[in-house]
């Protein structure tokens, strides 16, 4: 079990909401350019300090985090399309489990943060609290 699993799951779990075309997403450390005028957003996988969890060989380490994503519409948009795609987001990160790969991670929760003006977009960041279970090798 690895963050790479736990990142793929929440990346699945996006990638589902269809919140935006595969092409419209800013992925971490890929060269990205926003669109001029349509709707695009970026990813952002952050774990946190992992914890021991339990003691010895093939011990297990509690890996917490959030997943982030912000959602980019045109300014004077109105709020019918972001309030869409976040329902669509809420409802792919319902709290509960997901897996990928055998490797299974707790959603703990999410919230749609406070909007700002970026570039002629408005930006809502979505923020999802995720937990996993680390088998050490």
């Amino acid at each position: 079990m690895s963050l790479e699993n736990v990142q793929q799951a929440l990346i699945s779990a996006f990638t589902g909401a269809s919140i935006v075309d595969a092409d419209k997403i800013a992925w971490e450390n890929v060269k990205f350019t926003p669109p001029v005028s349509a709707p695009w957003a970026a990813v952002y996988f952050m774990p946190a300090m992992e914890k021991v969890a339990t003691l010895g060989a093939g011990g297990t380490d509690q890996a917490d985090g959030l997943f982030q994503v912000t959602y980019y519409i045109p300014v004077g948009g109105g709020e019918g399309d972001s309030r869409a795609k976040m329902n669509s987001l809420r409802t792919a990160f319902t709290p509960g489990q997901i897996t990928y790969n055998g490797q299974p991670v707790t959603i703990l929760g999410r919230y749609k943060g406070p909007g700002l003006t970026f570039n002629n977009f408005y930006a809502i960041p979505f923020t999802v609290r995720w937990r996993a279970f680390l088998t050490r090798s």
